[in-house]
């Protein structure tokens, strides 16, 4: 109960810092590894009257939102999809760990349909090597889905319209030059 309590509390506190604060670099403070999986969205982004089920599988993970003991909506994805649900809405980003960007999804849980699909910039740089790295953190409020993005050639922050699907913003809030490509690579 105490956890619950605590963890409710920190994310209220971020959320509150992404929502008032238009400083970017304070926004991409909040970015946190910990809230870069579908374990943490269940316990903090999802309203209790939802019970979630997540189910490892050889090539990931699939979660399942259930209501009264009855799966209203499932999606697959790598081990580190995230999501939130606000008024029988869920937003879910899927994305590879070794990959660039990633796509997020509106779904009306009331009927089980896709409202929208966006496909997120990300830094949107074409080099690759075989150690990439991909995390993202998704906060919903109804009005704005805000994706914080670290790869392995920057960090950004993307702003969805909550209600379309249509980018409000996309900002690069790293320097691609703190990310080299290893000289060592093919």
């Amino acid at each position: 109960m105490h956890k619950h309590l605590i963890l409710g509390l920190l994310l209220a506190v971020a959320t509150l810092s992404a929502a008032s604060g238009s400083n970017l670099v304070e926004r991409e403070a909040i970015f946190s590894e910990a809230r870069a999986n579908p374990y943490w969205c269940a316990l903090n982004q999802c309203p209790r009257d939802f019970d979630v089920d997540i189910r490892t599988k050889d090539s990931g993970v699939t979660v399942s939102l259930l209501k009264n003991g009855k799966t209203i909506y499932s999606f697959d994805d790598c081990i580190k999809g995230v999501f939130g649900v606000l008024d029988n809405t869920l937003w879910y980003a899927t994305y590879s760990v070794i990959n660039q960007g990633g796509t997020v999804y509106a779904v009306n849980l009331s009927t089980g349909k896709q409202l929208w699909k966006h496909v997120l910039e990300g830094v949107a740089d074409d080099r690759s090597y075989a150690r990439y790295s991909n995390a993202l953190n998704l906060t919903a409020d109804g009005q704005q889905v805000t994706i914080l993005g670290k790869e392995s050639f920057g960090w950004y922050i993307e702003v969805i319209d909550a209600k379309t699907g249509k980018t409000i913003s996309h900002k690069i809030t790293g320097s691609l030059e703190k990310y080299p490509a290893p000289e060592d690579e093919p």
